[in-house]
């Protein structure tokens, strides 16, 4: 029986108003949002085919998806909505005295 392999990467996700888009790994699972070094940081892990795929830390193109994230803060008279979108919450995350909410998109509406 072939031994399964993980790796857990991570990418920053920017302040920004408008849905962001990262490109994982067609497998990744989502496993923290978190602040690091004043940035907002998505760690995911997926399965590793070969050492070489971690060892120069690049994943092919046809192997990875585009994945929509979108921040919305606490504490502004803004309001926000997601129209029709499919959405999961992934984490609140406290950062330079701001509180910020992450999400997932899940579709393309």
């Amino acid at each position: 029986m072939e031994k399964v392999q993980f790796t857990i990467h991570k990418q920053a996700l920017t302040l920004v108003d408008d849905p962001q888009r990262l490109q994982l790994p067609k497998d990744a699972v989502i496993l923290s949002v978190q602040e690091q070094h004043r940035s907002i940081i998505i760690w995911y892990r997926f399965r590793v085919k070969d050492t070489a795929e971690v060892s120069n830390q690049l994943i092919p193109v046809e192997d990875t998806v585009t994945r929509r994230f979108q921040i919305f803060p606490t504490g502004t008279r803004e309001l926000f909505g997601f129209e029709g979108v499919d959405h999961i919450y992934l984490a609140t995350v406290q950062s330079s005295g701001y509180v910020w909410h992450i999400f997932e998109l899940l579709n393309d509406k």
